[in-house]
């Protein structure tokens, strides 16, 4: 993991503290804040995805005011926002805490760009949240398919030089993502690495456009799209599926496969969901819908926006009609009730993205939970009288 490096050694090089915090800590915002507070940590490096959950956390208990000390937020790892950025001021308002956006990749030793917002004024004078200008040793070119320098305000893909460039993939794969570089000033900057996004210059800093390619960032992790539409099509049964991300432009990226099955297959979105976890890691699992038809356009493509149009209207819908499939076995009669209002609240929550039935044996983030509709969870309960 490359950005343990900096991570690590950056606060000890200059003589501060390291807090290195479990696994279970980072998941629980409670027990996270808790541990913050009491050890008054002054910079976190974390994905906006854990943002949103403490931020959520925090907005359940208003007249506390933790985590003061803590003045440098770094999100790196996942687009931030607006409206993120936004709850983040809306909280923090007037206490000098700052919220920096950092963009890189592992190809080029951690992050390359940085943008620090220290108020709301700063939310509204882009479109979306600058990744900014390049760090030290760092130079950022956006270029069009010729090399050349892209027009301000139009997209250009992101290439980066400097020191901290890899000497390229192991095996000698994907060579051509690292080029001499044409606009060199400087030795130190001779060679370039394509990052594979798009970005746009306004204002003097860069803005994110998008990707080149199908890869796109699951809470923090790089995931290929095309590699979970091989999964997906390979499961027995599946005729044809399409794999889109949805909710990325709102910095909650969600994973869909559409899937349409073989005439005599007799398969459920669920038991396709349950295959894939030998084929591929569980922030890689898509929520699988089965649709009757792929839709498609005049010219024989995906009607990638139908589909995508298709699951929102649906996703819109009153979950509260779902029939929730809840297993209460193995529950004591004293506690039916109890677990009653859980598995009902658990499954309110997750709605049709629920993987498999509740019951006690069932683990929440194995159902389709994440961090975020977590501290939903607890919230709803906590409304009903039940305390976790």
């Amino acid at each position: 993991f490359v950005d343990s490096i900096s991570e690590i050694w950056g606060p000890l090089l200059h003589g501060r503290t390291l807090l290195v915090l479990s696994r279970e800590t980072t998941r629980d915002p409670q027990k996270l804040v808790k541990v913050l507070s009491e050890n008054q940590v002054e910079r976190l490096v974390l994905v906006p995805t854990l943002l949103r959950s403490i931020l959520m956390y925090l907005s359940l208990t208003p007249n506390q005011r933790p985590l003061q000390s803590l003045k440098l937020w770094v999100c790196s790892g996942e687009t931030l926002s607006k409206d993120l950025a936004g709850q983040f001021f809306d909280y923090f308002s007037a206490s000098g805490h700052k919220l920096a956006n950092f963009y890189g990749s592992t190809e080029v030793m951690g992050d390359v760009t940085y943008f620090v917002l220290e108020n709301h004024a700063q939310i509204e004078a882009f479109p979306t949240i600058p990744i900014g200008s390049p760090l030290d040793n760092c130079a950022v070119y956006l270029l069009d398919e010729e090399m050349n320098p892209a027009r301000e305000s139009e997209p250009g893909q992101v290439w980066v030089a400097g020191a901290n460039l890899a000497a390229g993939y192991v095996g000698g794969q994907g060579a051509s993502s690292f080029c001499d570089n044409p606009h060199v000033k400087h030795p130190e900057f001779s060679r370039l690495y394509r990052t594979g996004d798009y970005g746009t210059l306004q204002k003097g800093v860069v803005l994110y456009a998008g990707r080149t390619d199908s890869q796109v960032k699951i809470r923090g992790h790089r995931v290929d799209l095309q590699e979970v539409d091989r999964a997906v099509a390979k499961t027995p049964g599946v005729d044809k599926c399409v794999v889109l991300c949805y909710g990325l432009d709102r910095g909650s990226p969600e994973i869909l496969a559409f899937v349409t099955l073989q005439p005599d297959a007799r398969l459920t979105a669920q038991h396709i969901e349950g295959s894939l976890q030998d084929a591929l890691t569980s922030y890689m699992i898509p929520q699988v819908i089965e649709v009757e038809n792929i839709p498609l356009l005049v010219n024989g493509k995906v009607d990638r926006q139908a589909l995508l149009k298709m699951y929102e209207n649906t996703n819109n819908n009153d979950d509260s009609e779902i029939t929730l499939d809840i297993d209460y076995t193995g529950v004591e009669p004293e506690a039916l009730e109890t677990a009653r209002v859980l598995f009902e609240t658990v499954g309110e929550v997750l709605g049709r993205a629920a993987r498999g039935a509740l019951s006690v044996r069932a683990g929440f983030y194995e159902l389709g939970g994440n961090s975020l509709n977590s501290i939903i969870t607890i919230t709803k309960l906590r409304e009903k009288g039940y305390y976790i």
